[in-house]
């Protein structure tokens, strides 16, 4: 539903530790694991285009996909976080602790200090279930959250940081999420990696609980019409993406060959590669 952040003491730890905010300038080391041999996501270039999700270690701490057996353990610490702040209700505690059903249909990203799971993160890229307000090509961030003990330590950072990353390497050209109103430090966070407001976007999922919409553009254009891609989207081109084939490359405007077949299409770019359905 919402995203929960460290942000109060991490609000503390601005002073000496800006690199370790949204911005996005930490000194952390980003490193795949040497077992994997493919490049990092977000690397650069067509490297990304690998599907394969990866380790990624900055510092003492990993973000890394869950594991099976850490199902449970997520879940649990999803409810506690979200019981704490005041987040939860009975109805929807049920979906915060369904770490599988995430799974399936979403990557959820776990952060490890000493092998223990610390923090997690949803990123959904491919539509689904945990996917509100998205079409095609865009990624929803969602259910952050940071164990008590290692808030102000960077660690929601590093989640947020990977799942953008993600969603970058998945294809995504936009990342959207939802948070109340009342995490105003939070949001300061949110507009260090980049995101903006996206008042459109603002809804209210339950009875009493109002969210506001942010997102963050990965790519200069839209895919559909070849216009500057605004953290807002087009109405219109939102609505043509959920049928239709790209007809612009959203990294450099140019024109694609689209190819339509029985079960789906394609769109090539000249440069910067093939996009399928």
């Amino acid at each position: 539903m919402t995203l929960s952040e460290d942000s109060e003491q991490q609000q503390q730890h601005d002073g000496h530790a800006e690199g370790e905010q949204y911005a996005g300038q930490a000194a952390e080391a980003v490193a795949e694991e040497e077992e994997h041999g493919h490049p990092v996501p977000g690397g650069g270039g067509p490297e990304a285009r690998c599907g394969r999700l990866h380790c990624v270690s900055a510092g003492t701490r990993a973000v890394r996909p869950v594991e099976p057996h850490e199902h449970d353990a997520v879940g649990a610490l999803t409810v506690e976080v979200y019981r704490r702040a005041g987040w939860s209700y009975p109805e929807y505690e049920p979906h915060l602790r369904d770490v599988a059903s995430r799974a399936e249909t979403a990557t959820v990203l776990v952060s490890q200090s000493e092998q223990q799971v610390v923090g997690a993160i949803t990123v959904a890229t491919r539509l689904g279930p945990w996917a509100e307000q998205a079409v095609r090509g865009e990624a929803i961030v969602r259910m952050l959250v940071v164990a008590p003990d290692q808030r102000g330590a960077g660690v929601g950072d590093a989640l947020s940081r990977t799942a953008v990353e993600v969603a970058r390497a998945d294809g995504c050209t936009m990342v959207r999420l939802s948070s109340r109103p009342d995490m105003t430090a939070a949001h300061r966070l949110y507009e260090r990696l980049g995101f903006t407001r996206t008042p459109s976007f603002d809804w209210t999922p339950h009875d009493g609980v109002q969210l506001l919409g942010y997102a963050l553009p990965l790519v200069p254009w839209c895919g559909q019409c070849g216009e500057a891609l605004s953290p807002e989207g087009h109405a219109r081109c939102r609505s043509a993406a959920e049928l239709e084939p790209s007809r612009h490359c959203a990294h450099c405007r140019r024109r694609m060959v689209v190819q339509v077949t029985p079960t789906g299409w394609t769109a090539r770019c000249v440069e910067h590669g093939t996009t399928t359905s």
